[in-house]
């Protein structure tokens, strides 16, 4: 079983190493929740690091002042002011790029049995496969999302239960599911065909890329010719099914490499390659390294 390093509580405090004192008024964190609040430091910690990494928990949060620009699931995100984000649990983010002005507030669930014991089920935000979403929402919605975020923040601060950490957190859950289920009812008349059908293809490919590398796969899952489902995708994005495909597998290879204790051959196994060699030579074709001298970098 791979040991990936994730951007979970440990990680955090390596980051933030002697610097840990002057973050404290940014960051409330334990090994159950962590919430942030006007943290702009935090991500460029992350930047530094210059890797994608991989998220094993729900994160919700709003972009306050600035931007950050980001491949989150294999799309190149741009986060402005006034933007509301979740990332489930499971999700590979690359941070690119921050403004020296970037400012958000947000929380991280790190054990779900907060939400459990408070509201007895963690509430469901997404339908179907989708594993994140980034929503710009009018200055309405976000007076809203910020009062419940400045009242999570309050309550960590305050030392408040977990129950009681947990209800504020299943209240921002469910505005976010509301904003996002009125914004996609408001899309969904105005989304081509094209859009409509690469939406469902890239969540497939993050979902199944480990093991199914070949278009034929997402085409049967999507009711589609694999020439029509390739003509569909080319047209929404520019980039070929195929390279969405490969894209996914090398982001996670490179996860693996830098942050895992499996082997080359343990690597090719687990992302259903058939043997090392084929799968150092896929990994130097879109890359120019071999997956020991990328290790190694």
């Amino acid at each position: 079983m791979s040991k990936v390093e994730l951007i979970d509580y440990e990680m955090m405090n390596r980051l933030m190493g002697p610097q840990v004192a002057s973050f404290r008024k940014h960051i409330i964190m334990n090994k159950s929740y962590a919430v942030v609040r006007d943290a702009p430091s935090v991500f460029h910690l992350l930047l530094k690091r210059g890797e994608p990494l991989r998220v094993d928990d729900h994160r919700m949060g709003l972009v306050l002042k600035g931007h950050v620009r980001s491949t989150i699931n294999l799309m190149e995100r741009q986060l402005s002011a006034g933007t509301i984000a979740y990332v489930s649990p499971g999700s590979i983010v690359h941070p690119l790029a921050v403004s020296d002005d970037f400012e958000m507030t947000g929380f991280a669930l790190l054990d779900n049995s907060i939400l459990i014991d408070a509201v007895g089920s963690i509430p469901s935000l997404m339908p179907g496969s989708t594993s994140d979403f980034q929503l710009p929402v009018d200055e309405a919605s976000q007076a809203v999302a910020k009062s419940l975020f400045d009242a999570l923040w309050n309550a960590a601060q305050f030392h408040a239960s977990n129950k009681v950490i947990g209800c504020q957190m299943a209240a921002i859950m469910h505005l976010f599911k509301q904003l996002h289920a009125l914004h996609e009812g408001a899309a969904d008349g105005f989304q081509t065909h094209e859009r409509q059908v690469f939406a469902k293809f890239i969540a497939l490919v993050n979902e199944h890329h480990r093991q199914h590398h070949t278009i034929d796969f997402y085409a049967s899952r999507l009711c589609l010719t694999e020439r029509y489902l390739g003509t569909l995708v080319r047209q929404a994005s520019d980039v070929t099914a195929k390279q969405w495909i490969d894209r996914a597998l090398v982001t996670t290879a490179k996860v693996m490499l830098r942050y895992s204790d499996l082997t080359v051959a343990q690597i090719a196994y687990e992302l259903n390659f058939p043997n090392p060699s084929f799968f150092s030579k896929f990994f130097l074709r879109l890359t120019g390294l071999t997956p020991a001298a990328y290790r190694k970098k």
